[in-house]
Order: C-alpha cells, then structure tokens, then sequence
C-alpha cells in the first residue's frame, strides 16, 4: 500500500489543517513550532531575527526533514528539536513556508482589494482591512491573526532586535501578500504599497482584529501560550 503524502511544504493551507486538524492544533505544524520556539527570550530579541539570512543549504535541509517525515509523531520531534537550530534558521523556514504556499497567506483574490486601500484616509484603511481580514478563508484569517500578533510581539523587543512593524514589514510582505501577476513595473509599484498595508496590519492589530475570533483546535493552555502578549519579561 502506497503511504499519502504527508508534505508541508507548498501545500494549501485547508488541506493540510484537514488532513493534520489533531496534529497540529489547527495551525499548519511548521508554522506552530516556528512560534513555540522564536517566541522564547531568548530568541525573540536575537538582532535580526527576521531580517539576517540562514544558510540555505540548512534551511531546506530542515523543509526537507518536515516534508519527509512519515508521522505525525516525527513531526512533533523535528519541531521541537528547532530550539537547538540557530534562531536565523528557524526565522527563515518560516518565510520560506509562508512564500511557499500555493495561495499567499492575504490570497489571490483579496490582493487588488489590499493594495487598494493605500488610496484611503488613515481612518478608512483600518475600517478596510478590518473587512478583507474578516472575510479571508478561515484557515487563512486564522494564521493571519497569529502571524501579526506574533510580529507585533517581536517588534515590542525592537530594543534588542531592531526589527521595528517597519522592518518586519519588508521582510514578510513578499511572502505574505503577493500577485499572481507578473508584471516587472506592477510589481515594483506594489510592492512598496503592499509593505504598507503589512505595516499597518502589524501597528493596528487589535483595532483590525477586534471582532473576530480565531477558530483553531487547542486547548486552553496552548491557547493561553500563543496569546500572551509578553514573555518572562
């Protein structure tokens, strides 16, 4: 019998929270113990976190370890193994799986809609975004809403870190709100907008995520670790 693929990499995001939903607590798994681990002290402060380069080779060493790994079970062990990689390793397996999916995190569908909102007041913006975020798929508002609040976090140790809403911005826009269009003089043109709207969304999240709840399969424990706003600070 032929074992189904259990790749994480370039998958959508409703097949694999479908076909892990148990696993992974609702989240895509790569992207669960990328948080667990960059959200220790002692990694979220490291300068650069997000903005300095890992080698690639060991990157997608790590991509090819998550992808080819048999169960569920292995997963969890390279995921909780990641605290003994460098903290820019994990950072990049990150960007790389949000740039990786088939669908941007933001989507095809709602990006004209995103970049839009660059021609509205500073008031308008909020009001707007709050709507697209809201009607985002729900596997994709989900990650959404633990992505900024976790980028609103790192920025909170921009002290140590320098990776102000600003420079997190730059760094995750590519990867998470993108054209399927490939357009040289549109993508540059959107680009610089689009690291805006992403800026906005990380110094606003309360005020754009509010009303919402996130619908997402853990336990009230695990729930409590991914919403707390600071750590043994």
């Amino acid at each position: 019998m032929i074992k189904a693929s259990r790749k994480i990499f370039g998958v959508s995001l409703s097949e694999i929270v479908e076909r892990d939903f148990n696993d992974c607590h609702g989240l895509p798994s790569v992207i669960w113990y990328c948080f667990m681990d960059l959200r220790l002290p002692n990694r979220i402060k490291v300068e650069g976190i997000f903005r300095e380069s890992a080698q690639k080779l060991e990157v997608d060493k790590l991509r090819q370890q998550f992808d080819n790994a048999p169960t569920a079970q292995e997963v969890r062990l390279i995921g909780e193994g990641l605290v003994e990689r460098g903290v820019h390793q994990v950072a990049c397996l990150l960007k790389l799986y949000l740039n990786l999916l088939p669908n941007p995190l933001l989507t095809y569908q709602l990006y004209s809609q995103f970049i839009s909102c660059s021609r509205c007041s500073d008031v308008e913006k909020i009001s707007k975004l709050r709507q697209l975020v809201h009607i985002l798929p729900q596997v994709h508002y989900n990650v959404t809403y633990f992505l900024l609040r976790f980028l609103r976090q790192v920025s909170r140790h921009s002290e140590s870190n320098k990776m102000k809403p600003y420079n997190l911005a730059v760094v995750f826009a590519q990867n998470i709100l993108h054209s399927s269009e490939s357009d040289f003089d549109s993508i540059m043109t959107d680009s610089l907008i689009a690291v805006q709207i992403v800026e906005i969304l990380i110094e606003s999240f309360v005020d754009i995520f509010v009303d919402k709840p996130v619908s997402i399969a853990i336990s009230s424990s695990q729930r409590k670790i991914l919403n707390k706003e600071t750590v043994n600070e």
